[in-house]
């Protein structure tokens, strides 16, 4: 087989093309928002929301964990003005491990990186609130919200 300077110049093309947000999209997910780690993010309610936000955030969170095993494919990640009530109880942030789906509610109206959900992508990979990350998490949420360049987050 023989390869020339051009083949080799669109199969590196191609390996690049990973490397942005939106080419990750899948369209055969059903996903209604964003598709990024294998996970389609959603908001409604008047909650923003970017590739390139969520990909800032799940950057964050997996360094901040360790670089957890479990990944987030087929994880449907939803924010909203609602909080998630569940046997009763009102949450700004729940993980349902089971379906593999985590609900938050921004701390302020347009800013998902404000939120829990760096507290509950720890428990989508695992960790229980006895780890003491669960409650260190303001630097990171301040960082995100710094670096996302969104109003809402101002």
């Amino acid at each position: 087989m023989k390869v020339t300077f051009a083949s080799l110049a669109v199969a590196l093309l191609l390996v690049g093309c990973g490397g942005t947000v939106e080419a990750e999209r899948d369209p055969s997910s059903g996903c209604d928002g964003v598709f990024v780690r294998g996970a389609c993010w959603t908001a409604h309610g008047g909650v923003s929301l970017s590739a390139e936000r969520v990909a800032r955030v799940v950057d964050r969170a997996e360094a901040y964990w360790g670089h957890p095993q479990h990944s987030l494919v087929g994880w449907r990640l939803d924010f909203g003005p609602e909080p998630v009530v569940v046997d009763g109880t009102r949450y700004d942030g729940y993980c349902f491990a089971e379906s593999r789906q985590i609900h938050v509610t921004p701390f302020v109206p347009d800013c998902f990186e404000r939120s829990a959900i760096f507290h509950e992508l720890g428990h989508a990979w695992g960790f229980d609130e006895e780890d003491p990350r669960m409650t260190n998490e303001w630097p990171l949420i301040q960082a995100a919200m710094d670096e996302s360049g969104w109003k809402g987050c101002e």
